[in-house]
């Protein structure tokens, strides 16, 4: 299903972009439990790859780069901002933008 609607969604750019296709496809699959990460890697990630070489084939256009992002369905990190000083330390939310790329993230997510 998952390879149906990128190609699909890939024509419909291809229509609207006087036939050319995307150089880069990012894959942004939400949702995904724990025990279903390596489901998602094995079975799921060859098909679209399949999917998206035959049709950039098709097209006669290189093939396109693709990055995969997987969000796990329990998140229950907080960022928190910490400001004031010794026995008068608030936190607060950080300001919307913010980006945390390392250590608070794990690798193979």
């Amino acid at each position: 299903m998952c390879t149906l609607l990128a190609t699909e969604s890939l024509e419909a750019y291809r229509v609207e972009n006087n036939g050319e296709l995307p150089n880069r496809v990012v894959l942004y699959r939400d949702g995904v439990g724990d025990g279903q990460i390596n489901f998602v890697l094995d079975a799921e990630l060859p098909q679209l790859q399949a999917g998206i070489k035959a049709l950039y084939e098709q097209c006669g256009q290189p093939q396109a780069r693709l990055s995969v992002v997987i969000v796990t369905k329990r998140i229950n990190s907080r960022i928190l901002l910490g400001r004031g000083g010794p026995g008068h330390l608030t936190c607060e939310n950080v300001p919307p933008g913010t980006v945390v790329d390392n250590t608070f993230t794990l690798p193979e997510r």
